[in-house]
């Protein structure tokens, strides 16, 4: 069993129990891009008699830097560790919510905002429901939802239907699932748009951030 990897030099080399060493490029770059402007700054402010000024600008400084070096690096340590531990004789494989919760790249919504992702057990059907009825659609009929579904034992829900599991058109993409066999909510969006955005509640869905943020647009849209 490899042991879990070592972390010296803030991060920036890594050893595992083999005694393999391995350099974080980008966080060598970051530390020195931050020691670089923080001395300038701090050295120029001190050089022109603002002490005080000087003090809160380290001070201030390091927040940011600390906040960008977490936001963006922290997950090279859990991604390690967990290839490790999983390189150990019989070990199970990491599954896809650890890996993806120690990720740093932003996470691609397929389903719209306050909507939650539901993998039907019994038929592989993937769903977006709205589970806290933020936009009053877990029991609604119309905008294209699917009713009277049964999601985590509770029954007569309603949620649009993302990837129809039953339909092997082989279909890898958007273009080459011309009638919405594969993926029905995100061709709707494109063949009938009025459909949802007419909707009195439809009308209100929007996905923030990576897939979109605005508008309703299937140009980007993430598979499940």
């Amino acid at each position: 069993m490899s042991a879990a990897i070592n972390y010296v030099s803030l991060g920036m080399i890594t050893v595992d129990s083999s005694k393999v060493y391995t350099f974080h490029g980008w966080l060598i770059l970051y530390y020195t891009i931050a020691i670089l402007t923080m001395t300038s700054l701090v050295g120029w402010l001190f050089q022109s008699g603002r002490i005080i000024a000087a003090g809160l600008s380290v001070v201030l400084l390091l927040i940011v830097y600390i906040f960008f070096a977490l936001r963006w690096f922290a997950n090279q340590k859990s991604t390690a560790t967990t290839a490790s531990t999983s390189s150990c004789p019989g070990a199970p494989s990491s599954s896809s919510s650890s890996s993806s919760s120690s990720s740093s790249i932003p996470i691609v919504n397929m389903c719209p905002d306050f909507m939650v992702a539901w993998t039907d057990p019994l038929t592989g059907n993937v769903y977006c429901y709205d589970d806290k009825n933020t936009y009053n659609m877990r029991t609604y009929i119309g905008a294209g939802l699917v009713s009277g579904l049964t999601i985590n034992n509770i029954a007569g829900q309603s949620a649009y239907l993302i990837k129809n599991n039953s339909q092997n058109t082989g279909a890898t993409d958007l273009s080459s699932d011309q009638n919405g066999l594969r993926w029905p909510f995100i061709h709707l969006l494109s063949a009938n748009l009025a459909s949802i955005t007419g909707d009195k509640n439809g009308g209100f869905l929007r996905w923030e951030g990576v897939w979109d943020g605005s508008t309703l647009t299937v140009a980007n849209a993430p598979l499940p």
